[in-house]
């Protein structure tokens, strides 16, 4: 229990969607025998006389005052960037009460990014792209230069301090003999490690694969199993990244006509299911609001899964996005550009906390990997 101003969102409670419920008490409001809540209706007007209908869940006697009313209340996604004062209205059958002020504020947000610095990859001086950092923050996992001239493999670097990587040079077990593509790493908790590679595109159409990373060794690597490629020629797995805890692949699917940049691309997302991923039923509605006409591929989300990071190409400059929702049974919002990062960049990859954000950025000829940072 909490007085207002009342949060839409809140893990302070012990709802299994984390929505606040709030509790009226009026008085004259009797229910028949058998008579279905559905005859009491509660809503909220702003001071611009917009209308949020709520969920009534419950309507019973307060014990030991049966003249008092206790009405449940959910509070409805439609406030989530509400914040104020708010009159509420009781209806039985029809029939309106007077008009309590319910107090409502905006759920916190995380601090925004800032102070873009160049990650450092010690005895490394070609170009890094793509990067990924281990969740324990001990490895940066990167690929060399993708253009179609490149002999493009997967790297990795230790930690030595904030800003600074010392290179071990190519994941042992991964990469495949050229001209195959390698790239796109990413890793889960348990040590998956997924990758993109073109090895057996002309064979199979697809493009992603995992491996057991353990000990600086990948091994026990495979073509992923699941309905997320497309199957189809000209059609690829261009981007893919596990969730954390290795349930979710969130993915880019891209089309090729023949040149290195492909004609469209949308982000989707697969659930694990037994060894493999299935496109989840919602998955075109989860990035509604994300999807367009112009390219998106490159997604990373956040531990939580509440955030969305991923690029945009309209034909200019491509612009790393942030998309957010407050819980993980809604669809990612509007996104926005991340304000602290500019240039040509790309392929932004959230660390595990959620404290520095990661991508990779064109200086002159050549690629290197960024950093931003935030207070969480």
């Amino acid at each position: 229990m909490m007085r207002g101003p009342f949060p839409v969102v809140t893990t302070h409670n012990f709802s299994a969607d984390q929505r606040t419920r709030v509790m009226l008490f009026a008085i004259n409001v009797e229910l028949s025998p058998g008579e279905p809540v559905s005859v009491v209706t509660v809503q909220l007007v702003d001071a611009q006389q917009t209308v949020y209908p709520l969920t009534v869940e419950a309507v019973e006697k307060v014990p030991g005052f049966d003249w008092l009313t206790q009405i449940v209340v959910k509070l409805p996604d439609e406030l989530m960037n509400t914040a104020g004062d708010l009159r509420a209205s009781i209806r039985l059958r029809g029939v309106p009460s007077n008009n309590p002020v319910i107090g409502i504020r905006l759920a916190a947000a995380q601090s925004e990014f800032q102070n873009p610095r160049k990650v450092e990859i010690q005895g490394y001086s070609g170009s890094a792209m793509e990067p990924f950092i281990s969740c324990d923050g001990r490895y940066l996992f990167f690929n060399n230069s993708n253009a179609p001239a490149s002999e493009t493999d997967i790297f990795y670097a230790e930690r030595v301090s904030e800003d600074a990587f010392r290179f071990l040079g190519k994941v042992p077990g991964l990469n495949a003999l050229p001209p195959t593509l390698d790239g796109v790493p990413s890793i889960d908790d348990a040590g998956n490690l997924f990758f993109v590679s073109s090895r057996s595109y002309d064979t199979t159409l697809s493009t992603l694969y995992l491996g057991v990373f353990r000990d600086g060794q990948l091994s026990e690597v495979g073509l992923g199993a699941g309905n997320f490629s497309r199957q189809q020629p000209g059609w690829l797995t261009m981007d893919a990244e596990i969730n954390r805890d290795g349930s979710l692949l969130y993915f880019a699917n891209a089309r090729f006509t023949g040149g290195p940049v492909p004609a469209e691309a949308d982000l989707g997302v697969a659930r694990r299911s037994g060894d493999g991923f299935q496109v989840t039923t919602d998955s075109g509605d989860l990035f509604r609001d994300v999807n367009t006409g112009a390219l998106e591929y490159a997604p990373s989300t956040s531990r939580d899964g509440l955030e969305l990071y991923f690029t945009r190409f309209d034909g200019l400059v491509p612009v790393i996005l942030k998309a957010r929702r407050v819980t993980t049974s809604m669809v990612f919002g509007p996104p926005e550009p991340v304000s602290a990062i500019s240039g040509f960049v790309e392929a932004p990859s959230i660390s595990c906390d959620g404290s520095a954000l990661y991508y990779h950025r064109k200086d002159g000829a050549a690629f290197s990997i960024y950093r931003v940072t935030r207070i969480v």
